[in-house]
């Protein structure tokens, strides 16, 4: 009885210790890309374009793939106006100042922008999420969330 407990137990602990791992994804050789130390406001304004996942916490459904463009306006010293845009699915604007040289994270009224700005020889990818979302009582009700992966294009 006590050895079928023991074997019992030593199988479970191995599960527990190999399936966390097995699900491990070695990073990819080719992918190079590395945070923008060295960018200033230049680098981030200008379009970037690529796709997205739309996830409605009205209805909890999310569609996938979806075209975004992202547009980045300096708007002043340090300063960045970011319109996003998924036709049909989710447009906002949000304002901020560039703080970070690769990371920035705005928030608004009504929806907020977070992105990190990463570079490979010339080229320049921007990935994060933006939200919308209303205030309710003393919380913040999540509407819609973006998680987009772009490249800049102009």
């Amino acid at each position: 009885m006590f050895n079928n407990i023991k074997i019992t137990y030593f199988l479970i602990l191995g599960l527990v210790i190999v399936l966390p791992l097995s699900g491990c994804k070695k990073e990819d050789s080719n992918d190079d890309w590395n945070c923008c130390y060295e960018c200033n406001v230049g680098s981030w304004a200008g379009v970037f374009t690529g796709s997205c996942d739309v996830f409605n916490a009205n209805n909890n459904s999310t569609v996938e793939n979806q075209p975004v463009t992202i547009e980045i306006e300096e708007t002043g010293e340090n300063y960045l106006m970011v319109k996003v845009s998924v036709p049909g699915y989710y447009s906002s604007t949000v304002f901020g100042s560039l703080i970070d040289s690769y990371y920035v994270s705005f928030a608004g009224t009504s929806s907020s922008f977070s992105g990190t700005l990463y570079t490979k020889k010339n080229q320049l990818r921007l990935t994060g999420n933006a939200k919308s979302y209303h205030i309710e009582s003393d919380s913040v009700v999540i509407e819609k969330v973006v998680n987009y992966e772009t490249l800049k294009s102009q």
